[in-house]
């Protein structure tokens, strides 16, 4: 019984030690399993990213056969810095596009400064959409992005907004030649709709 006791006696005058090593190596293993995780969480990034990205441009597809249309593409705006003054840097860049078989890809953009582009973007906050020709380009380089070394003949161009209606990109159809017929916006502003709303829950 004795024995008993000095062996609970010296348990308990190390109780504090078997805690504290216990507790290490139980955290030692937790942390090892927030490290792999967290190491990880790009490629998952990563792999997402490459998902919806090919959800995007699969509405852009769609969008392109309803209007027959030989181009599509999505702007995004960004906002990557501050002048002196404290405004922001708003910027708008190609982020997304499809084209019909035969037609070329546009071509690679540096990100367009919002200031250069106050045409389309006045014209698209009078109008839910707006119809930009080549023969009346403006010095307006998202209008220039569209049509200079391009073929293209019209663009047909919508904002994209968030569910706050917040603005967050443009969605441009655009056509080498006439298209032929009258066509309606109700389809550019649907998909325009849903594309802000894909955008925004992705973020």
């Amino acid at each position: 019984m004795e024995s008993i006791i000095a062996v609970l006696q010296e348990l308990f005058k190390h109780a504090s030690e078997i805690i504290v090593v216990f507790g290490l190596a139980f955290l030692s293993v937790v942390f090892k399993h927030v490290q792999t995780w967290w190491g990880e969480r790009p490629l998952r990034c990563f792999e997402r990213g490459i998902n919806s990205n090919d959800l995007v441009r699969g509405l852009l597809s769609e969008l392109r056969v309803l209007y027959d249309a030989d181009r599509v593409s999505l702007w995004q705006m960004t906002n990557g810095a501050h002048f002196v003054s404290g405004e922001g840097v708003m910027r708008c860049i190609i982020t997304h596009f499809v084209s019909k078989v035969g037609v070329t890809s546009p071509s690679p953009a540096l990100p367009i400064l919002t200031t250069h582009m106050l045409t389309t973007l006045k014209a698209l906050q009078t109008n839910k959409s707006e119809l930009f020709v080549h023969a009346t380009v403006t010095d307006d380089e998202f209008q220039e992005a569209q049509f200079v070394g391009t073929g293209t003949f019209g663009v047909w161009a919508a904002a994209v907004r968030d569910p706050r209606k917040n603005w967050v990109g443009i969605v441009a159809v655009s056509w080498l030649e006439h298209p032929g017929t009258s066509v309606d916006d109700k389809h550019l502003l649907t998909y325009a709709s849903q594309i802000g709303e894909f955008l925004t829950n992705q973020s």
